[in-house]
Parts: structure tokens; sequence; C-alpha cells
């Protein structure tokens, strides 16, 4: 009798460790997949500052959402033109000489939110215009979709 409940207990012990190092496998894969998806992310980033044609340019940055944001060009126009921090200041005219994108801050990383499916990266970035510097805050989805950005803040 102890000798079973000895096996049953080693049993359940080996299932259970098995099952940690799977799941944790899978995580280190996630992540090692994704560092090479936030590279070619920063790297679109920095072509598009590199664009001149304004309808380039808004393609180009509506390609870098993810699709279940439930962001396109148009909401997140929306988005920008509502934010607090950017009330009274007239961006297309600050734009219109140009900006320029600065490093992108290291980023934090939620492992596997059970909410959108994926892991959420969070970053920032300071963009300057017109003489005005701006801190772009985005949050980044990974998932088997791929990786884009999932909302983001911008402020002063």
């Amino acid at each position: 009798m102890f000798m079973k409940k000895y096996a049953k207990i080693i049993i359940i012990s080996l299932v259970f460790a098995l099952a940690l190092s799977f799941c944790s496998c899978s995580l280190v894969n996630s992540v090692s997949r994704d560092v090479k998806r936030i590279n070619e992310f920063k790297d679109k980033v920095n072509e598009i500052a590199n664009l001149g044609d304004t309808e380039e340019i808004i393609q180009k940055a509506e390609e870098l959402l993810h699709p279940d944001s439930g962001l396109d060009k148009d909401t997140a126009y929306e988005k920008i033109k509502n934010d607090p921090d950017l009330k009274g200041i007239d961006l297309e005219n600050l734009l219109k000489d140009g900006y320029s994108i600065g490093e992108f801050s290291d980023y934090n990383l939620k492992f596997n939110d059970a909410n959108l499916g994926g892991n959420v990266y969070s970053l920032s970035v300071e963009v300057t215009a017109g003489g005005m510097t701006f801190t772009v805050n985005l949050s980044l989805l990974s998932n088997d979709v791929g990786i884009g950005i999932y909302d983001f803040d911008i402020s002063k």
C-alpha cells in the first residue's frame, strides 16, 4: 500500500515536471521568435522615417498595426487627434518640416497575456517634430498572427 502511494506521488511529480519543462520551452521559443520580430519592427519604423511621400508613409505605418488591435489609419488618427496631451498642438504643421525618430527604449515583456493571447511588449521612442519632442509609448502584441502595435499613447 505504501509503495502504491509512493509510486503515484513519483508519477504525478514526473508529469508535473514534464509539463513545466514543456511550458517553459514554449515560452523561451516565443521570446526568441519575438526578439527577431521586434528588431524587424524597429527596422520598418526606421524605414518609414526615411520616406518622403505622405501616402506611402501612411500605408507603411498602417502595416505596423496588429490585426487584432482594432486600429486602422482612421481610428489611430482619431486617437491622436483626441489625445489630451496634444490638445492645441498643430501636428500637421509641425510635421511639414520633417521629423526624427530617436532610439527605442528597452522593452518590458508580459508573457502570454491571457486576454490578448500572446506576448505583450511595452516600449517607447522619442519623436521630434518642429522642435517639439514627444514620447510615443507603444504596446506591441506578438501572437500567431504576427507582431504589431496593439495600442499607443503620445505624451509631451
